[in-house]
């Protein structure tokens, strides 16, 4: 059918022509506005590819809870993950290198934000603990309240996909999560990217080792492949089986203890000790401390966000039925917290044996 035969669809197709090219090179609307004025064509004429130069509005602050836009001339190769374009080769290197396990939207039920990576050259600060802390649900609050993404020094493949800072270590995350405690250097790489050996700041996430070690276990060894590994149970083949559970008391209770004498034993960077228990019974006070030390100011609305959604889908709302330590789990743990008493009295911190309510010794098997 020629234009002759149409003339109405002709100029309809001249009008939707002329629009787009007053887009592109006269008005640089949004691009939400540029979706606006498009929508009609589309309607009509099916989609048309959009544009991967169009610049975006600039990103005004990232404590608030508005939506927020892309920064000028960041260019994203996954239109969910904001400011790739901040981050230096290294920092992208390994932020590709991380695959999630598979693609999926977000977990998290609510957003406060749409979260971003930071610009410039910023603090690199350490979320460091002993595994079973809490510390990807302390990320959670910090990205809740920030709008920044959290870093990794690992790739939790099961997390890059609700975290896509996983891996990234540099000052564009807002912290970056570690276990290691034989060392307090940056990884390698980073190291030799930056010119630099160490964090700048240290945020030391601490838990009754009681509780911290049953997280551990519910992670490692939940079997239930509905859920993540991060919020499922124990299987009790494993909490039974005494040869297995000895040494996996008498191995994390030693790293737990490791990890604090690593990070309070320093003295050439900041630390601040954040305890979860404190975190559940004073979430609030307790955000205030960290975001103080972090240097971040937020609203009081972006903070309200954060708390009023502070479970996230990735902590453990479940919990064990027994009490799997045994007499003699019970004094190699209390023999830790002996020695590590000196340290945390430093902080005003203690731990002693936690109350497990409810809970029944499991029928054990050698």
């Amino acid at each position: 059918m020629s234009c002759r035969q149409n003339g109405v669809l002709c100029v309809w197709v001249l009008v939707c022509i002329v629009v787009s090219v007053l887009d592109v090179f006269w008005l640089q609307p949004s691009l939400s506005d540029v979706h606006c004025k498009r929508c009609a064509c589309e309607n009509s004429l099916g989609s048309l590819p959009a544009r991967r130069d169009q610049p975006a509005k600039s990103l005004q602050s990232v404590h608030t809870t508005k939506r927020l836009e892309p920064a000028p001339n960041v260019m994203t190769s996954r239109s969910d993950v904001r400011g790739l374009g901040y981050l230096d080769k290294l920092s992208r290197d390994r932020y590709e290198a991380c695959k999630p396990r598979q693609r999926r939207p977000s977990t998290q039920t609510v957003q406060c934000h749409d979260l971003t990576f930071q610009e410039g050259k910023n603090p690199i600060v350490a979320l460091a603990s002993p595994p079973g802390s809490g510390n990807t649900w302390v990320r959670y609050l910090l990205e809740q309240a920030t709008g920044v993404y959290t870093g990794s020094i690992y790739c939790d493949t099961d997390l890059k996909a609700i975290y896509p800072g996983e891996k990234v270590v540099s000052g564009n995350v807002i912290v970056v999560k570690t276990h290691r405690y034989a060392t307090l250097q940056l990884p390698s790489d980073v190291q030799e990217a930056l010119g630099k050996t160490n964090y700048d700041k240290v945020i030391l996430l601490i838990r009754n080792p009681y509780n911290c070690l049953l997280s551990e276990a519910n992670r490692k060894w939940n079997v239930d492949s509905s859920v993540s590994n991060h919020v499922g149970l124990a299987s009790d083949i494993f909490l039974t089986d005494i040869t297995r559970w000895n040494q996996f008391v008498l191995s994390k209770s030693g790293a737990w203890l490791a990890v604090l004498r690593t990070w309070l034993k320093q003295d050439h960077m900041p630390v601040m000790i954040v305890q979860y228990e404190k975190l559940v019974t004073d979430l609030r006070g307790e955000m205030l401390r960290i975001l103080n030390f972090l240097g971040q100011q937020v609203s009081n609305e972006s903070l309200d966000c954060a708390i009023e959604n502070a479970n996230g889908s990735l902590r453990r709302t479940r919990h064990l039925s027994v009490d799997p330590f045994s007499k003699d789990n019970n004094a190699v743990i209390d023999r830790v917290l002996e020695e590590a008493r000196p340290i945390l009295q430093r902080y005003n911190v203690s731990y002693s044996m936690p109350v497990i309510v409810n809970a029944e010794p499991p029928q054990r098997t050698s």
